[in-house]
């Protein structure tokens, strides 16, 4: 066979070649497309051997063993890895607006506990009166709502001390459940304590929960 005859199966077989390469690259699942041409570069490698190009022909033959798997596990690994990244992406997404979600409802929960306390220094009190029985010393008054806003749940906390200012016993009671003082409104409490003979003197106030 002439010289340029067995250069010719060469270009050839490098052509098959790189075109399977090319259909590898830009079409990740073409196995079946670049198949033939890894097939046709391989069998024209053999023959470039046959016909004395060796290094040619060994060249190709080793191209055709190595580069198409290496790029199938390239491309395998290079999609995982695009996953991953993707995956971790989405995580940290999902991470990111879970916190600011959870700060905002803080911020929320935190705006309506001042807005609470802020209503509840509005509370006054009127006629409190404390007297001191057999059994029990008892706290009775009334409380009024101050503000322009209705206020639920007040609770009235009391300290019965001895003749020092020490605390020896503290107790509470609600003025107004659920259904709430209206602004300018009023509700009556009463807290009963079992008695302790050491108590003289007392402070009450509202709970600031």
């Amino acid at each position: 066979m002439a010289q340029a005859e067995k250069s010719k199966v060469m270009s050839i077989g490098w052509t098959c070649f790189w075109v399977g390469v090319a259909i590898m690259l830009l079409i990740h699942t073409s196995i079946l497309l670049s198949g033939p041409f890894f097939l046709a570069a391989f069998i024209l490698s053999i023959v470039g051997i046959t016909q004395n190009r060796v290094t040619s022909g060994v060249v190709l033959l080793l191209a055709t063993l190595i580069v198409p798997p290496a790029i199938t596990i390239g491309t395998y690994a290079l999609v995982a890895y695009k996953d991953t990244v993707e995956e971790r992406e989405a995580e940290e997404f999902v991470k990111y607006w879970q916190e600011e979600a959870r700060k905002q409802q803080n911020e929320k929960i935190e705006k309506k506990i001042e807005e609470r306390k802020e209503i509840l220094k509005n509370i006054s009190f009127e006629s409190v009166t404390a007297e001191f029985g057999r059994y029990s010393m008892v706290i009775k008054g009334t409380v009024r709502n101050n503000d322009v806003r209705k206020v639920e749940d007040v609770k009235v906390g009391v300290e019965w001390m001895d003749k020092n200012g020490k605390v020896v016993d503290t107790d509470w009671a609600y003025a107004a459940g659920y259904e709430g003082i209206n602004p300018g409104g009023k509700k009556s409490f009463s807290i009963s304590t079992p008695l302790d003979k050491k108590a003289e003197r007392f402070r009450h106030y509202i709970v600031m929960d």
